[in-house]
C-alpha cells in the first residue's frame, strides 16, 4: 500500500499506477516505496574514491576530469544489473514527492564534483602552497604520504644542475601545532605534560627562533609566588629533553604577567627567507 504522505495530491489514476508499479516492483533490486533503485549511488561512489586518492596519487586527478554526469535512466541503461531495465521503466512512475527532491539532490552533487575537481586541480598547481608531504619505502620505518608540517611551492622549471623533476622553492614557515626543532617535532602538549610534574610552574612559554644557523630553543616560565627557581633548573631541563626529545638551549624565569593568557605553547620565530 502507498504511503499516505505520499499519496496526498495524487490523482485515482495516479494512485493506482504507483500501486501497480510497486508490485511489479517487490523482491527486486528497485526500493518498492520509491521506485528508485540505489545502484544508482555507485555513480558518485565512483568519483568519491577517486577524489579520495588524489592526496597520495595527485595524478590521478586527470582520471577524475574524465568523470561526466549521468542521469538516472543512462546510468541503468549502461549498468549490468539483472532489474536494469525495470529501473529506468519504473523511473516514469515515481511520484514527485521522491523524483524531484531526488533531481535536486543529484544535481548539487554533480555540482559539488565538479567544483571539487576545479579547486584541487587549482591546488595542485605550480607555485601553489601546500604542507610538505614525504613517501619513504623503508622496511624499517615506511612512511606514506607524511605530513611535515612544512609549508612550501613546487615549480617544474628545470634546475640549474640539470634536474628535470619538480623540486621544492624553500620553506613557507609551518603549519599545525607541532614545531620542528632540530629535526625533532616538538608538541605544546608534550611540552604542557613535562611541565606538569612542577606545581612551582604557574605559566610558560617556549619560543623557536633562528640564531647563528642553528635552531634556538627558549623556554620561559612564570613561577608561582615565593618559588626560587634555580633549584628547579635541572630537574626542568631533564623532563624537558625527556618529554620533546629536545634539550633547551636555555630556561629563563620571568615575572607572573610576562607572558600573555593567549600565548602559544611553543611560538615559531624563525623566517625562511
Amino acid at each position: 500500500m502507498s504511503d499516505n504522505n505520499v499519496v496526498d495530491g495524487m490523482t485515482d489514476a495516479e494512485r493506482a499506477d504507483f500501486d501497480a508499479w510497486q508490485e511489479q516492483v517487490r523482491g527486486t533490486n528497485i526500493n518498492e516505496a520509491t521506485l528508485l533503485a540505489t545502484d544508482y549511488l555507485n555513480h558518485f561512489n565512483e568519483i568519491v574514491m577517486t577524489l579520495e586518492m588524489v592526496p597520495m596519487m595527485p595524478e590521478i586527478l586527470e582520471e577524475a576530469k574524465e568523470w561526466q554526469p549521468k542521469s538516472y535512466k543512462d546510468h541503468f541503461r549502461d549498468s549490468t544489473i539483472a532489474d536494469k531495465d525495470l529501473a529506468v521503466e519504473a523511473y516514469d512512475h515515481v511520484p514527485a514527492a521522491f523524483r524531484d527532491p531526488f533531481e535536486t539532490t543529484v544535481s548539487q552533487l554533480d555540482n559539488l564534483v565538479a567544483a571539487t575537481i576545479q579547486r584541487l586541480e587549482k591546488q595542485l598547481e605550480a607555485g601553489e602552497t601546500g604542507e610538505v608531504v614525504v613517501t619513504l619505502l623503508n622496511k624499517t620505518y615506511p612512511m606514506l604520504r607524511f605530513g611535515m608540517g612544512d609549508l612550501s611551492y613546487y615549480t617544474d622549471e628545470p634546475c640549474p644542475c640539470g634536474r628535470t623533476s619538480r623540486r621544492l622553492l624553500g620553506i613557507l614557515g609551518r603549519i599545525g601545532e607541532a614545531v620542528k626543532v632540530r629535526g625533532m617535532f616538538v608538541h605544546g602538549k608534550e611540552l604542557q605534560g613535562a611541565l606538569s610534574k612542577f606545581p612551582e610552574v604557574s605559566r610558560f612559554q617556549a619560543v623557536v627562533d633562528r640564531v647563528a644557523h642553528r635552531d634556538d630553543f627558549v623556554l620561559s616560565i612564570e613561577l608561582r609566588e615565593g618559588v626560587d627557581g634555580q633549584g628547579l633548573l635541572e630537574g626542568l631541563h631533564k623532563a624537558v629533553q625527556e618529554g620533546c626529545r629536545v634539550r633547551a638551549d636555555r630556561i629563563e624565569f620571568v615575572a607572573q604577567g610576562t607572558i600573555p593568557d593567549d600565548a602559544k605553547a611553543i611560538e615559531d620565530r624563525r623566517t625562511w627567507e
